[in-house]
């Protein structure tokens, strides 16, 4: 992947090239058929928010000096486009999956949305990456105007580590990631890359996995049974806990740590979800 940032495109000339060959990228993308037909009609954008990224505006930076403005890519979770983009998932963690059973990503705009997107990004990645790039230089310019920090999350509902193909490209920019792939996350924490943190996601059956790495520095997000209402432990096995409701950026979490999160799904669920749901109540 080569992109000059300093000599971009337009983002409605990259628009344009998509909407002329957008039949061509579906078949070449590998998902279904019906992703011909979700591409918007006017304004094609892949960085999205989110309810927690949003409150992350308010929350203090990891330097307790700036505000967060944070954008997130949602492609299809799982093998919802007919492509497969969390090879490390369990049939629990999909039952609580967002996009799938949970968030406000379920509804039918959305998934059309996560899947079109998805149909880019494997049909036409130059494309794909050019105006992810475009997009990425325009929050970064906003975030210095307001005075925030610029946040990136390329992995939203999926699994495939982009965010070390676009960190280098932007070292003023923080990435951050959530993965169930216990070899990226260790690799990627002890590259060391100054921009780019990742969450190592607890599945269930990776506790080992999970122990090594909070031990090593990193940060693992494990899922519960608790209600956003309850409070969460101080700590898991004797390491420390933090309340993973609160925002979304895991770059902002201090070394060591557990990142305890709700549940977000149905209730009527959790019986499914077996040991990838921690269970307190």
């Amino acid at each position: 992947m080569k992109i000059d940032i300093n000599n971009l495109p337009t983002s409605v000339e990259v628009q344009r090239l998509i909407q002329k060959d957008w039949t061509n990228i579906v078949k070449a993308s590998g998902c279904i058929e019906e992703a011909m037909f979700f591409l918007p009609k006017k304004t094609i954008r892949l960085l999205g928010a989110s309810y927690k990224t949003e409150k992350g505006l308010n929350e203090q930076a990891f330097d307790d000096t700036q505000g967060r403005l944070t954008a997130i890519v949602y492609l299809a979770p799982a093998n919802m486009s007919g492509r497969e983009l969390c090879v490390s998932r369990t049939e629990e963690c999909t039952i609580g999956c967002l996009g799938i059973t949970s968030g406000l990503l379920v509804t039918k705009t959305s998934q059309q949305s996560m899947i079109w997107k998805t149909a880019l990004r494997f049909g036409a990645p130059d494309l794909y990456f050019t105006l992810l790039a475009i997009e990425i230089k325009a929050l970064i310019a906003k975030a210095k105007r307001l005075g925030f920090a610029p946040r990136v999350r390329l992995d939203g509902t999926s699994d495939i580590g982009d965010g070390e193909k676009m960190c280098r490209l932007f070292p003023e920019c923080g990435f951050y990631e959530y993965t169930k792939v216990v070899r990226r996350a260790m690799r990627w924490h002890k590259m060391n890359i100054p921009n780019l943190r990742v969450a190592l996601s607890f599945q269930g059956y990776n506790w080992t996995e999970c122990a090594e790495y909070v031990k090593a520095g990193g940060v693992v997000a494990m899922t519960t049974d608790l209600t956003k209402h309850d409070a969460k432990p101080d700590t898991f096995k004797g390491f420390p806990v933090i309340d993973g409701d609160k925002h979304d950026d895991v770059s902002a979490d201090p070394s060591g740590c557990i990142r305890m999160l709700s549940w977000k799904g149905p209730r009527r669920n959790l019986d499914q979800a077996g040991p990838f749901a921690v269970r307190f109540n």
